[in-house]
């Protein structure tokens, strides 16, 4: 039981396409290759999924918070959903925020910015959560999994 997963590429290559300048003294060749590559997955059983974020790295650069959750698959499916990452300030009011679409069928640590011009020094968290929903998939395509949330603090200069 559970789900696996892999890719098929399929790849054509053939065809020149010629390229010639405006004044016909430049040119040159093209070599085309089309290439589509296509998700396979097979399941079987009772799937269950969810994400732990073990652990957020979160940090100023330059005009941007890059923030890196660490997120664990948990279950026997991938979890396919959307991580979310919010910069409260000490009153507890979302100064800036920014959503992802992922999928993660192994650890991973997704890189996010959220921006920071503009913002007064002083502390503020780091909140990143996750849902199992996505704009761009129908529910139906979606293993169910419980909402997960972490945060750290971070200091503006």
């Amino acid at each position: 039981p559970g789900e696996y997963w892999g890719r098929v590429v399929v790849s054509a290559k053939g065809g020149r396409a010629a390229v010639l300048g405006a004044d016909g003294g430049i040119s040159a060749t093209l070599n085309l290759e089309i290439r589509s590559v296509i998700g396979l997955f097979y399941r079987k059983g009772v799937l269950r999924t969810g994400v732990e974020i073990a652990d957020i790295a979160a940090a100023v650069e330059g005009d941007s918070i890059v923030v890196q959750p660490h997120l664990a698959r948990r279950g026997t499916a991938a979890f396919v959903g959307t991580v979310r990452a919010e910069l409260r300030d000490s009153s507890d009011v979302v100064r800036a925020q920014t959503t992802m679409p992922l999928g993660v069928y192994y650890a991973i640590a997704p890189r996010m910015t959220l921006p920071s011009a503009g913002l007064p020094a002083g502390s503020y968290r780091v909140v990143v959560s996750t849902s199992a929903t996505r704009p761009d998939l129908p529910t139906s395509a979606l293993t169910p999994a419980a909402p997960a949330r972490a945060e750290t603090t971070l200091a503006l200069p």
